[in-house]
């Protein structure tokens, strides 16, 4: 039940489904001042963004997609997500 790859398990069955589940967004207007402030306050970050956004066409051509691209090195953003839940415990005691 608890072992993620089997057939029978709680994630097979979709009893975790929610881990899938992107649950925090950001609205524009509150995303445009921090993605500023993060690029003023963080040179290396900042240089990052910059060669992005010239080597990738759906970065350079969507306000949204630049602006994920700071929300995820945020603190607001969860990196949590599609964490399975269920933890394995072994014994190394080979006794």
């Amino acid at each position: 039940m608890l072992e993620p790859l089997s057939g029978d398990s709680f994630l097979a069955w979709g009893f975790l489904n929610t881990i899938f589940e992107r649950e925090e967004y950001f609205e524009t207007y509150s995303m445009e001042p921090v993605a500023e402030k993060m690029a003023s306050e963080n040179l290396k970050l900042k240089e990052e963004f910059l060669q992005a956004v010239n080597s990738d066409e759906k970065l350079r051509n969507n306000p949204y997609a630049r602006l994920q691209f700071f929300y995820e090195r945020s603190k607001y953003y969860n990196n949590h997500q599609n964490i399975d839940p269920i933890m394995r415990l072994t014994n190394k005691n080979t006794n």
